[in-house]
């Protein structure tokens, strides 16, 4: 199917390209540990308890840091669209974060 004229290629956004990188391997680390413990196969596993417990605490942080990375996008991108004398006022707090 060809793209519209005048439209860019799909790009993922940088906070889609971190939950699709290191948000996935994080979590597999997870998954393979409970697989190391438990096993593949069916059957209920006691051992695998508190794994299960940490692949959803995981799997939460993970969304929200997305949902969080996504909006700072946003708001940023919104700022930068607004008229120039707003920016200031839009520009309240500059984000400040570390790469993990």
């Amino acid at each position: 199917m060809a793209r519209p004229p005048g439209r860019r290629a799909y790009r993922p956004s940088p906070p889609l390209t971190r939950w699709r990188t290191i948000g996935r391997a994080e979590i597999d680390e997870l998954i393979n540990a409970h697989r190391a413990v438990g096993g593949s196969g069916p059957g209920r596993r006691t051992a695998t308890w508190q794994i299960n417990h940490a692949l959803v605490v995981q799997l939460a942080a993970q969304f929200q840091r997305y949902c969080r990375d996504l909006h700072d996008e946003c708001a940023g991108a919104m700022v930068a669209a607004a008229p120039a004398d707003y920016r200031p006022a839009l520009n309240l707090a500059p984000v400040v974060r570390t790469q993990t």
